[in-house]
């Protein structure tokens, strides 16, 4: 792995998390703080969405694959997978950063960002919920009309299941007071921006574990 691992964000729409991420590189730049990671590029799955506009305005290459039209759901997660496979090697990425990618990665594309020292991926996410709570779509929405006190982010490993795989990092925020869905999403997404970065800034370095404790799998930085 180089020195400082290269990275690739994916991104299927606003990019909030893209652009947070991209600020914070940007801002150790201008003090003159050397960066604990290379972005190589931003890739979108959806052509004109709204991160292609992040990565210009951060001056990052953009990549838009978008899935192929023909052929059964397998040949076509199959055959774009493989495009975005070709991209990452031939740009060298270490790890994979999912920023609101709104794809279900197959074992194979997960088997190409492995790291068979640690036995897991280098492909990390970020999700809207304390998991294993409000796994899938709309995390803030769901713990907001469960009624439920408090929301969270998770930021975990990716395995082969969906919302699942060794948890890095997790933050919780009281949502009793909020009146609406966007308020939550609102803390919420105050909350990624901040975790996000500091949790990529020691587990991007590969100086961490794995611990297991009650069935559950944490990741702890050495």
């Amino acid at each position: 792995m180089n020195e400082r691992s290269r990275i690739a964000l994916f991104a299927s729409g606003r990019g909030t998390n893209v652009e947070a991420l991209l600020k914070k590189h940007r801002e150790r730049l201008e003090v003159n703080r050397r960066p604990h990671y290379e972005v190589s590029f931003v890739l979108t799955d959806v052509a004109g969405a709204k991160v292609s506009e992040v990565a210009k305005k951060y001056g990052f290459p953009l990549i838009e694959i978008e899935p192929p039209k023909k052929g059964t759901a397998d040949e076509k997660r199959k055959a774009h997978e493989e495009q975005i496979v070709v991209e990452c090697k031939k740009a060298k990425v270490d790890w994979v950063v999912l920023c609101g990618y709104m794809r279900v990665l197959s074992p194979d594309f997960i088997k190409a960002f492995w790291n068979e020292d640690k036995k897991v991926s280098q492909i990390v996410n970020i999700h809207p919920s304390l998991l294993p709570l409000f796994p899938g779509l709309d995390g803030y929405k769901q713990a907001f009309e469960a009624k439920n006190p408090t929301a969270g982010v998770t930021v975990h490993l990716v395995d082969d299941k969906v919302d699942h795989g060794p948890i890095c990092a997790q933050k919780s925020f009281d949502i009793a007071a909020c009146k609406t869905f966007e308020e939550v999403e609102a803390k919420g997404l105050k909350i990624e921006h901040e975790l996000y970065d500091q949790t990529l800034e020691w587990l991007l370095r590969g100086a961490f574990r794995l611990e297991t404790k009650d069935g559950r799998t944490s990741v702890r930085s050495h």
